[in-house]
């Protein structure tokens, strides 16, 4: 009975892993919408290369997403 108890327990943790997991995936891609549409402007008006400018805003949505990927697993556990 205890190891079923503890499989529910495991599957529980896992749902909730993903239910945070496309919580916080649903939160980043509104930010980086947001991001586009007020802070673009700012990155355009900058004087710079372009590629700067694409490292730029892919580093930082690399660490949102990154960030979303990991928060809920520290959540939980």
């Amino acid at each position: 009975m205890i190891p079923i108890r503890g499989a529910l327990m495991v599957g529980k943790r896992r749902t909730l892993n993903v239910v945070l997991f496309f919580v916080l995936f649903f939160h980043a891609s509104v930010f980086l919408t947001v991001f586009r549409v007020f802070i673009s402007p700012f990155f355009n008006s900058i004087q710079t290369s372009k590629p700067t400018k694409v490292m730029l805003v892919s580093g930082i949505s690399v660490h949102l997403f990154r960030a979303a990927a990991n928060t809920p697993m520290l959540v939980v556990s």
